[in-house]
């Protein structure tokens, strides 16, 4: 067994080792299922890594490489990618722009409750010490209010 490719990437790997077995190559994914079990192994271990037999292992590196170069790519016309209204081509991506907003939005919304959270936050100016002042409540003011008006009778 040898190895013929390695990835980082789960898929990446397992696109190759579809492909060498399209192409007749007995093709399998080392250590799959350690690696997907703790990640964290993937660059310990040397990532996913595509083994064929040693007879197979000139034919497969050279599948690889005519992969790379793009000899398998589909034919425009086979892609399930949006074709362009005006032009005609299929040169698309997905537009940012809802992504953008919905960040913008999230800051905005982690900053009001940042504000709201430190609202009532105090610092004196002599010392620099901070502290969060608790918020009266009605019955407390109702007392102080009680107790303003005995004070006067």
């Amino acid at each position: 067994m040898r190895r013929a490719y390695w990835s980082i990437d789960f898929f990446d790997a397992q696109i190759v080792a579809d492909l060498l077995r399209q192409q007749g190559i007995e093709a399998w994914v080392f250590d799959m299922e350690l690696i997907r079990q703790d990640w964290l192994y993937a660059m310990a271990l040397g990532g996913f890594r595509v083994v064929t037999a040693d007879a197979d292992h000139a034919q497969a590196v050279e599948c690889i490489a005519r992969w790379r170069a793009g000899e398998f790519a589909l034919a425009p016309n086979d892609l399930d990618e949006a074709k362009c209204p005006r032009c005609g081509s299929h040169a698309s991506e997905a537009d940012p722009w809802p992504r953008r907003a919905g960040f913008v939005a999230l800051n905005l919304f982690v900053a009001a409750m940042l504000l709201i959270r430190y609202r009532s936050r105090y610092r004196c100016r002599s010392c620099s010490r901070r502290w969060t002042a608790t918020p009266e409540t009605y019955g407390d003011l109702a007392a102080r209010v009680d107790a303003a008006e005995a004070s006067k009778e």
